[in-house]
Formats: structure tokens, C-alpha cells, sequence
């Protein structure tokens, strides 16, 4: 008796690790860390700022569409709709 296994979905850098099985076994079978240098510091410091700004315009698109429920906002829900 066969049992259908199904695959976890991949992250798209995993994804890409695969295509090279060297690197595949070294970062996540091995747990190799690769250093880092001046420009892997710069990127994921300014990975980190986008993912701040993107969770920033979601906190304040569901602050819109609640109809105006942020403190001290002085419009309701009909300015949500004339502003759409």
C-alpha cells in the first residue's frame, strides 16, 4: 500500500538553491553559514525597511477600510466610501 505524500511548497530561495544540489546540501542539509559582507549587510537592511513600509500600508489600509476607526479620526464610514 502506497501513501500520496504530498510536497511542502517551497520559498522561491529554496526554490532556487535546488538548481545547484552542492549548494542545496551545503545551506540546508549541512547548515553551512555563508559569511557576509558589505553588500549582503546593505540588503538585508534594506529588505528589513520595505518590510517595515509594506506592513505600514497595511496597517493603514485596514485603518480606511474600518471606516475611519483610528483614534482621533473625525471621518466615519461615508468618507471611506466618497474617498473609493
Amino acid at each position: 500500500m502506497t501513501q500520496n505524500l504530498q510536497t511542502p511548497a517551497l520559498r522561491q530561495s529554496v526554490y532556487e538553491d535546488m538548481a545547484c544540489p552542492h549548494l542545496y546540501g551545503a545551506k540546508h542539509v549541512a547548515k553551512i553559514v555563508t559569511p557576509g559582507g558589505p553588500a549582503a549587510s546593505r540588503g538585508i537592511e534594506i529588505h528589513a525597511v520595505f518590510a517595515t513600509y509594506i506592513s505600514h500600508l497595511v496597517k493603514a489600509r485596514r485603518r480606511r477600510t474600518d471606516g475611519g476607526s483610528e483614534p482621533g479620526c473625525q471621518s466615519g464610514p461615508r468618507a471611506f466610501q466618497i474617498q473609493s
